[in-house]
């Protein structure tokens, strides 16, 4: 939990000190990462907390992921109303300590009562790596 937590805030960081995108690395395809993120993003508005964990990669996956997630996400989704539509989106990249590029996605959705910002992240293998919602 706390590697996930890590590279959290590692892509906010990323996100908010980066005054200009960053092209994704070749290994990379904006349409595959744009699908996966929309994927994972349905999820969330069936409020499937289990399918979300389960695509978290292996070695970041804990016990608590699924309520860790519900717990965080059900209030605000419940609050949002009814999925509308993504109205933009963002794809970058960040890297870790140990020099290992994430492709990096955020995405704007637009809800009944609320607009709501997904910050997903993925290695090579489009595993979700880290995931945040406000």
């Amino acid at each position: 939990m706390k590697k996930l937590l890590t590279i959290i805030i590692s892509v906010l960081l990323t996100l908010t000190l980066s005054s200009c995108t960053k092209e994704l690395p070749e290994q990379y395809d904006e349409a595959t990462l744009l699908d996966a993120a929309l994927a994972t993003i349905e999820l969330a508005n069936t409020l499937d907390y289990e399918a979300i964990a389960s695509s978290v990669r292996e070695d970041l996956y804990s016990d608590t992921l699924v309520e860790d997630i519900k717990n965080g996400w059900d209030p605000i989704l419940s609050k949002a109303g009814a999925y509308k539509e993504y109205t933009q989106y963002q794809a970058t990249y960040t890297t870790d300590e140990d020099g290992y590029e994430y492709a990096v996605i955020a995405i704007v959705c637009k809800y009944e009562n609320d607009t709501l910002t997904y910050t997903l992240s993925y290695d090579e293998d489009y595993n979700l790596v880290g995931l945040y919602m406000k």
